[in-house]
């Protein structure tokens, strides 16, 4: 059974305290009802798991098994906050990417048994987190190997101008229009994908979600640039039911 554990620490980044959620492997082998760990490892690869637009750091602990489905894998998983921001630097308000690829690793590599290397960092997200987990790791390759994303907002442009209001949309993004900007997830993928150090991506989405014609239209142009990636699409809408499902097929993604 793994450990699971709740910290506070301040953020250079966002100037302020933060909380996270963190699920740490645990040698045990007497725990009733779940997957028993024996491991001789010392360090552990980290996966970073990133929230969608109305939630926080707890989510994945309300609304998911991740505690249990995470007992057979030797890797630790972090859940941070990221606000209504994209996980982006936000034009009027925290800097939230800064804080995920900096203070966050550094956090997590300083206090717990986390492997510090790029091979052993993932990151991965839902909706507003799986455009965030696909931002971050399409913009720092040399950060992270794997990124996995469900249900994501992948066409940011469309999803600000229709889903967020002018002001809001104002103070999270510093241009008005974002195609071909770092906010724009089809001009980092074709700036991503002659990188030797290229991230692996698994994609899912729900064939009915209200979001599946832009994850297609992403598709499609990963296919065009010749960006590998993984792509599971099935019958599915924008919930908790199909993200449960996922964060399964995406462990079983990093850990392969």
């Amino acid at each position: 059974m793994p450990a699971f554990c709740q910290c506070g620490f301040f953020s250079e980044s966002l100037g302020m305290c933060v909380n996270i959620n963190v699920i740490v492997p645990q040698n045990s082998n007497s725990n009733i009802g779940i997957a028993q760990l024996n491991s001789s490892k010392k360090l552990f690869p980290v996966i970073y798991l990133l929230h969608g637009l109305s939630d926080d750091y707890s989510i994945w602990s309300r609304r998911t098994s991740i505690e249990l489905f995470a007992a057979p894998y030797e890797c630790i998983i972090v859940m941070p906050s990221g606000g209504r921001s994209f996980y982006r630097n936000m034009a009027s308000g925290p800097k939230y990417k800064d804080f995920i690829t900096k203070d966050l690793p550094n956090f997590i590599e300083s206090t717990f048994p986390a492997e510090p290397c790029r091979e052993s960092r993932y990151i991965c997200g839902l909706s507003m987190g799986g455009y965030g987990a696909l931002a971050i790791g399409l913009e720092f390759p040399e950060r992270y190997s794997k990124i996995a994303a469900f249900s994501s907002v992948a066409d940011i442009h469309y999803f600000a101008d229709k889903y967020l209001t002018p002001e809001e949309k104002k103070s999270i993004f510093k241009a008005d229009k974002l195609e071909g900007t770092s906010d724009d997830l089809f001009y980092l993928a074709e700036k991503t994908v002659s990188s030797p150090d290229r991230p692996q991506i698994l994609l899912a989405c729900g064939t009915e979600d209200f979001l599946y014609e832009s994850n297609i239209k992403f598709f499609r142009h990963l296919e065009n640039i010749k960006y590998p990636y993984t792509s599971i699409e099935v019958p599915g809408i924008h919930n908790w039911v199909f993200w449960n499902e996922q964060i399964q097929n995406a462990l079983k993604f990093f850990m392969a």
